[in-house]
């Protein structure tokens, strides 16, 4: 009875499910066909699934014998429905799931050291895929990652230093190199990123907390951005690539800096000519110019031309304004074309890339040109348990600066005559000085504009060429052995050939010309060209030998490590030599005599040495680095990791032991949605990671030895000499950046919204800095590892799909916030013109390192329209007192000098064939210097600002302006305040309309001879949609703080183009 009881029971239990059966399989990536941990597989009917191991395979009973339906996911893919019967089960399925990169989550991320899978990554990484990569058009690559990576900020409105153009995170150095690590293909890379053709690149990674960079050691402390090209596909037939685009830009705006009219800078040239101001230079002995108005008055008064004459002459200057000629005959459209062809693909065992690519940049600066050939092969072989990769990457570029900088000192000059004659313009001399030495028998001494652009011939042309070969092993399935070597050489010929028709050339020859004794004209420059050529080449070999480990222990166990030692040898040679009286047709040159002082020909009181530039340059840089990095998977839901690696460089330390230094990193992350407790109804994704690591920074411009400049010859004697910078350091460190990261990732289950967010803080030790020595020492300050920076922010990255039917709405929002400060700094600067006119570069403790300060306004004084401060708390137009008790701490800190928050806002629209994005970016939370009038001795002219229009008058002028009046005397003072002042500084907060982008790709169908293509128009640098300011500046564009230049805005350009791939 109990036996058939038993069987009864079996019997009632099995049959439930007698109709059911396993499904085992395994997911794979559709590029590299790697297996993917965690994809969830989901039955469509119901809710039941699973998820893939460590090794992407997965096991999923049905609830019935009839065929299912599996909806497969994973982050940073397509999800795929695949339908499966009990028999095609029975021998397990693979599932083929295609990227689709959502900025947010890649499917591996390179660091140039390996490639990791996202499953494993614990650090702050960010991939720019191809296709947003291609979004832009342009000649430089790193331009097209702008508004694309959050905590990356491109630097402008000269608020930096001339070497750094991109900052990820804010500023972590204060003296050293500011400039992200650049890798590219496993290497660093340097040499100009213009070398490298955009349509070579596969993808753009960029490396921003401490975990992620503290592979690449004392170099990393700005960031790294990882470069990596593009290497073909293993089993795919050769497809054909061309790629083509046309870019339009327009002139510059001449008229974005506003300069005083022609009608008031004759009125004031009036006035100072009847108070006698240009009396002196009338009568100088150096023949200083003058102005053809004034020399137009001084005919008057001699009684040389008639009243009637001069107004007509003065009515025509009125009406002149030399930006016309400049924009017409100095100034084109731009163009620049790019054309790519390449063929790729590959067979079982083989992968191949050959990139052939050309671009000519025709400048909107006529005379300027610049032309790039790139071809590029990369073959990757497979045999056994051998991989060998073999790249070589081959630039030629050919520079033409020949636009001409227009040197014009008045604003009614003209350049071009009504007939298209070239004319003369006053620079220099006077005149009619110039007119008598033409009469002496010296060259014609007068500048013409216009035919410079005849004359101007140079030329730089550089040729690169990159080697990469690598070896690999795989002595078991998850053990492989690694040697990479990389060979490097850079050669640049810069030749400046000025002919003797140029007015450089004519003015040197006549200044240094003068009369002997027998009244013969001797020239100690011959009269012929000067040939400037400067040779420069970069070498740089780089070896790594590493080991790969890759090993899963059944489905909970997973570890992920490499561990090598690496070797970089980078020479830098270079040799500058100038010719005097070269003759290009006959090649030969003369000897000048560069020790004797000449009198100079318009003032023999003055003398000189013939200019010199000869001089070479040798430098060598060596690094030796040994590192290991891993990471640890339990369970496909909690990762560990850690990084360590030893720097050692010949520029460091005095002692072996001194010269190197010690970085590492540890991080961990928590996949919280593979937790049995965790709901799929609302998200699908969802991770949290925390590391902290110590990367390190590097200043050329430091030895631990006593290093001194050579300053060429001494004007005197004539001998060499040089000047100490900095006294011996013995204990000179690398700088060193620590990082806290921490980061939450997710995703909606209906695929949504994408998001991420990270904090950081960040702090910068033993960066270099001045310290104080004592006076008997012979030197008062020295630099070393003595400063220490303090920095922090947050990084938001969010991703929506509004509509994803037939018409397709997606948007992509970036914002970053970073705030950065020096909190210690031991050498305190004590003048005001560091904070103010030297701005905004001054190490301060507990400000940003970039920041703006200024004086306390206090209005216009009602009755005289001078600018007024405050002394002793009362408004006070005491310039001298004002400045004099004005110390650095008492001045107004207005904020940064640079956005402290900033990022993208991204619309996608996409309907059938077509697709519509356009970009809004924004900055906020700086501040920016207005430029304006500064009166000097001459009521103006020197500055020629556009703001004298706007200057105080007469009483109540105050309540509309803040432009003083012109002062009765001349008053340095005044100007340095008003110029420094708070009311010239105004928020640069702004918003802007990027780029927009149009693009049609067709369906190619059956096509034997199209696989696809893609035609597109865009369109860039829109303009400001708001911004904080009232005035008319653009924020990001004033005036460089690290050469007082002006700045102009880019100017709207348009690119058409296409990409077709054969098949």
């Amino acid at each position: 009875m109990k036996k058939i009881f038993t069987i009864t029971i079996g019997l009632l239990v099995s049959l439930p499910s007698a109709g059911q059966y396993v499904i085992k399989g395994k997911v794979l990536s559709g590029s590299e066909r790697t297996p993917l941990a965690g994809a969830t597989v989901m039955l469509r009917e119901g809710k039941k699934g699973t998820m893939t191991d460590l090794n992407g395979e997965f096991s999923l009973k049905t609830p019935s014998d009839d065929p299912a339906v599996l909806i497969t996911t994973s982050v940073g893919f397509k999800p795929a429905e695949t339908e499966v019967s009990k028999e095609r089960s029975e021998s397990g399925i693979e599932i083929i799931l295609t990227e689709e990169p959502t900025r947010l989550e890649a499917v591996q991320v390179s660091t140039g050291y390996q490639r990791i899978p996202k499953e494993r990554e614990t650090g702050s990484f960010f991939l720019v895929d191809n296709n947003l990569l291609n979004r832009r058009t342009g000649m430089n690559i790193l331009e097209r990652i702008e508004d694309l990576v959050p905590g990356l900020s491109f630097i402008r409105g000269g608020a930096g230093r001339s070497d750094q153009t991109i900052n990820i995170r804010g500023q972590s150095t204060i003296f050293a190199n500011a400039q992200p690590l650049i890798v590219i293909d496993n290497f660093p890379y340097e040499g100009d990123l213009q070398s490298v053709n955009p349509n070579d690149v596969e993808s753009i990674t960029v490396l921003k907390d401490a975990a992620a960079t503290s592979i690449w050691g004392a170099r990393a402390g700005n960031g790294v951005i990882v470069i990596t090209t593009k290497t073909g596909r293993f089993n795919q037939a050769m497809r054909i690539s061309l790629t083509a685009n046309t870019t339009f830009s327009g002139k510059p705006d001449l008229y974005y800096y506003p300069e005083m009219t022609s009608k008031d800078y004759i009125s004031v040239e009036r006035q100072l000519f009847a108070a006698g101001y240009f009396a002196s230079s009338e009568t100088s002995a150096s023949n200083v110019p003058l102005s053809p108005v004034t020399e137009l008055l001084i005919s008057l008064r001699d009684g040389k031309v008639a009243e009637e004459y001069v107004q007509r002459q003065l009515a025509v200057f009125e009406n002149q304004d030399v930006r016309h000629d400049l924009d017409r005959y100095f100034y084109r459209t731009g163009v620049l074309s790019q054309l790519s062809l390449s063929l790729n693909g590959g067979s079982e065992k083989h992968r191949y890339v050959i990139s052939l690519g050309h671009d000519k940049d025709m400048g909107s600066a006529i005379g300027n040109a610049l032309g790039r050939t790139s071809l590029t092969t990369t073959n990757t072989f497979k045999t056994g348990r051998l991989e060998a990769f073999n790249a070589v990457y081959l630039t030629a570029r050919n520079n033409a600066p020949n636009a001409v900088g227009v040197s014009v000192a008045y604003p009614y000059q003209k350049l071009v005559s009504e007939d298209g004659r070239a004319l003369a313009v006053t620079r220099d001399l006077r005149d009619s000085f110039k007119e008598q030495a033409l009469q002496s028998g010296l060259l014609d001494w007068q500048y013409r504009p216009l035919e410079e652009l005849d004359f101007a011939d140079h030329r730089i042309k550089t040729y690169e060429y990159r080697v990469n070969s690598s070896l690999g092993y795989s002595v078991f399935p998850f053990l492989k052995l690694e040697a990479r070597f990389q060979h490097n050489k850079i050669l640049t010929e810069d030749r400046d050939i000025q002919s003797l028709g140029s007015y450089e050339v004519r003015n040197l020859i006549n200044r240094y010309s003068y009369f002997s004794a027998d009244n013969v004209l001797i020239r100690p420059i011959p009269a012929g060209g000067i040939l400037d050529v400067t040779a420069s080449s970069m070498t740089s070999n780089n070896g790594r030998f590493q080991v790969n480990l890759d090993k899963d222990w059944g489905s909970r166990h997973g570890l992920s490590a490499i561990a090598g030692a690496e070797i970089m040898d980078v020479v830098y040679k270079g040799n500058t030599s100038r010719y005097y009286g070269y003759s290009p047709e006959q090649a030969t040159i003369q000897f000048v005599d560069y020790l004797t002082r000449f009198p100079f020909f318009y003032n023999n009181a003055l003398s000189g040495v013939i200019p010199n530039r000869d001089g070479l340059t040798d430098k060598t840089d060596r690094y030796v680095s040994g590192f290991v990095n891993a990471a640890y998977t339990y369970a496909g839901k909690y990762v560990l990791s850690a990084s360590g690696r030893y720097d050692a460089s010949n520029l460091f330390g005095v002692n072996t032991n001194q010269k190197g230094t010690p970085l590492y990193s540890v991080g961990g992350a928590w996949h919280i949605d593979r937790e049995a407790f965790f709901d799929k109804d609302i998200l699908n994704y969802l991770r949290f990671k925390l590391t902290y690591g110590v990367s390190g920074n590097i200043d050329k411009s430091l030895s631990a030895y006593t290093t001194a400049v050579h300053a060429g010859q001494y004007s005197v004697t004539g001998l060499p000499y040089a000047a100490i910078v900095n006294p011996p350091n013995p204990d000179l460190r690398w700088e060193r950046v620590k990082m806290i990261n921490t980061a939450i990732e997710l995703q909606s289950r209906n695929r949504r919204i994408t998001a991420r967010l990270e904090y950081f803080i960040k702090r910068g030790t033993d960066l270099i800095g001045s310290s104080p020595l004592p006076a008997y020492s012979g030197v008062t300050t020295f630099r070393g590892n003595t400063a220490n920076t303090a920095g922090s922010g947050v990084e938001i990255t969010l991703q929506t799909r509004q509509m994803d039917g037939p018409f397709k709405w997606y948007s992509d929002w970036l914002f970053s916030q970073n705030t950065d400060k020096v909190t210690r700094y031991l050498v305190p600067f004590t003048s005001l013109n560091s904070y103010l006119r030297f701005s905004p570069e001054v190490p301060t403790e507990g400000k940003p390192l970039y920041a703006l300060y200024s004086f306390q306004w206090a209005g216009l004084d009602p009755q005289t329209g001078d600018p007024r401060g405050y002394l002793n708390g009362e408004p006070s137009n005491d310039y001298l007192a004002i400045i004099n008790s004005t110390s650095p701490e008492s001045l107004v800190y207005n904020g940064p000098a640079r956005p402290t928050v900033f990022g993208s806002f991204r619309n996608t629209f996409m309907w059938k064939k077509f697709s519509l994005s356009a970009n809004i970016s924004y900055r906020l939370g700086y501040f920016f210097r207005m430029p304006s009038v500064q009166y000097g001795n001459n009521q103006g002219l020197t500055a020629r600002h556009g703001d004298f229009g706007k200057r105080w008058q007469v009483p109540g002028d105050e309540n509309y302006t803040h432009v003083p009046s012109i002062p009765s005397v001349a008053n340095s003072n005044r100007d340095f305040f008003y110029a420094y002042s708070g009311i010239l500084v105004e928020k640069g907060d702004h918003i802007r309309l990027q780029d927009v982008r149009l693009s049609y790709s067709p369906s190619t169908g059956k096509s034997k001879v199209f696989h696809d293509y893609s035609i597109f128009l865009y369109a860039n640098h829109l303009g400001i949609l708001w911004k904080a300011t009232s005035s008319d500046w653009d924020p990001d564009y004033v005036t460089s703080f690290s050469n007082m230049a002006r700045l102009t805005p880019p100017s709207r350009s348009i690119s058409i183009g296409f990409n077709i791939n054969l098949k």
